[in-house]
């Protein structure tokens, strides 16, 4: 009986399964019932926005000596990867592949860092590692056993939920988030100089 009043606000109702010649496609009509499935996603979005007003946009610049020292390991790390790209004597047609992706992840945690959202950056951080250590498991696990692939399965389940949480992220924060502290007052001692310099629509 909970099973399926859980259903009544978490998938969309009124489905009809219309055959077709390769088998089944099922399409949606809508209903009442439809307003109780988006009153469950009007609290989910409310939740998920007091999260991120709490712990990616109420920035205070004085971070902790965890944080700064987390972001300076990254870079430090990322940094570290240019000049390996020559000692590991990596092939000329992998090189640019390589250059992009360390690029685009010194672009994002140097950004992070500077624009004084570090939280929010911790969190995107978290999405992203999580789903490349499902993907490197998953490696592992087939290179260890070549007909061994349900860890992809895995992966590829993570991979999207975790898009799904950053594009919900970028959302709330950049879209919503932000404008909202447009108009603050320039306070270098407190770190906000980038901040207030790049906190308008066209850089957002």
């Amino acid at each position: 009986v909970t099973a399926k009043t859980a259903f009544l606000f978490i998938l969309p109702q009124y489905n009809v399964s219309v055959p077709t010649a390769d088998g089944e496609l099922v399409q949606y009509h809508y209903g009442l019932k439809d307003l109780v499935t988006i009153l469950f996603y009007i609290f989910i979005a409310i939740i998920l926005h007091a999260v991120v007003q709490e712990y990616a946009l109420d920035l205070t610049p004085a971070f902790s000596f965890q944080v700064k020292f987390f972001y300076l390991c990254q870079l430090a790390y990322w940094l570290h990867a240019l000049p390996e790209l020559y000692f590991q004597k990596v092939r000329k047609e992998d090189i640019p592949r390589q250059l992009q992706c360390i690029a685009l992840y010194l672009v994002h945690i140097a950004g992070a860092y500077l624009l004084n959202l570090t939280r929010l950056g911790l969190i995107l951080l978290l999405l992203q590692y999580l789903a490349e250590f499902f993907f490197h498991m998953a490696r592992l696990v087939y290179f260890t056993d070549e007909n061994n692939e349900k860890l992809f399965n895995v992966w590829a389940v993570v991979f999207v939920v975790t898009k799904l949480f950053t594009l919900t992220l970028y959302i709330l924060v950049i879209g919503f988030g932000l404008p909202r502290v447009e108009n603050q007052a320039l306070e270098p001692e407190k770190g906000n100089l980038f901040s207030f310099l790049f906190n308008h629509i066209l850089f957002r």
